[in-house]
């Protein structure tokens, strides 16, 4: 879901700008639980830790005294007034106190790397979260529509920002038939029909086809052109070729194209504005069209 966009109109995008960012409630639940789950293990940790230094403590002590008590002990043994079951049970009693303290310190220890542990999974989640909530721009240029906005459901793909560039020269996106595509080539004149323009007043944008695709384009190609998932679906029913067309240019025209007619519109052609394509694809003489009917209607 979008949070929210964060350019508008107008603005000019660099590569890898942040232009959006993302609300990600699994993620931001999975973070806020993890930070609760360490609070607690870190509370806990404190207070076991109090507690058993305290016990800790008083093993130590123990621990001080027997083995005062076992030297005198075996003072008296080497003196022969004491047996050395005497020093056995002593012995004993040390070795159990040192290994409880030895354990304490291991269970200390583990406390310690599972709150590691811990840590560790927030400050991950914590970096993937920043990561990936943030929409970034993989080009450069000037946003001339906003696709979506905040509320809005969002997959990976969707259009969040249509981007004119500044420095390359604009180029017409058509869509030709599939019975029509094998017609067209790169190099034919086209000519090319705003969709807020009068072609009666002002004629046609002239250009050329600089492209035609090999295969026709899939539906999922034509709702990532159009952005339009009703247009798509009406192109995806002739099964079309992609071509591109560079229109020629003419200084001191408002659109800064060369049109069939006059200077053309006293209006900028912007990004994202529908047009209709046609492509010249033969030239023939209007003679040419009568001869065979004249020959059909006598016979020949």
């Amino acid at each position: 879901t979008i949070a929210s966009v964060d350019v508008k109109q107008g603005d000019v995008v660099a590569p890898n700008q942040i232009v959006g960012k993302l609300s990600l409630p699994d993620l931001e639940n999975r973070l806020a639980t993890a930070r609760l789950q360490l609070q607690d293990m870190e509370r806990n940790d404190r207070s076991a830790g109090s507690d058993m230094a305290a016990i800790a403590g008083g093993m130590r002590a123990q621990l001080g005294r027997l083995q005062a008590e076992r030297r005198q002990k075996a003072a008296l043994v080497q003196r022969g007034l004491l047996t050395s079951q005497v020093l056995i049970s002593l012995d004993q009693q040390i070795t159990n106190i040192q290994s409880s303290l030895l354990q304490s310190e291991i269970g200390r220890g583990d406390r310690g790397s599972r709150v590691g542990d811990k840590r560790l999974e927030v400050l991950e989640l914590e970096a993937k979260l920043e990561s990936d909530s943030v929409i970034r721009s993989n080009f450069a240029g000037r946003v001339v529509a906003v696709m979506a906005g905040p509320g809005q459901q969002v997959r990976p793909g969707d259009r969040l920002l249509t981007l004119e560039s500044e420095s390359e020269p604009m180029r017409f996106v058509g869509y030709i038939p599939r019975i029509e595509g094998k017609k067209v080539a790169a190099g034919l004149e086209a000519r090319i029909s705003p969709s807020n323009v009068r072609p009666e007043e002002f004629g046609f944008i002239l250009g050329k086809v600089t492209s035609v695709s090999e295969f026709a384009a899939t539906p999922e190609e034509l709702k990532r052109t159009l952005s339009n998932d009703q247009l798509a679906s009406k192109f995806a029913e002739s099964t079309p070729f992609q071509i591109f067309v560079a229109p020629v240019l003419q200084e001191g025209n408002k659109s800064g194209f060369k049109w069939t007619s006059s200077q053309g519109p006293p209006i900028t052609i912007g990004s994202g504005t529908f047009c209709t394509v046609q492509v010249v694809v033969e030239r023939r003489k209007p003679i040419s069209y009568v001869i065979p009917s004249v020959k059909q209607t006598l016979g020949l």
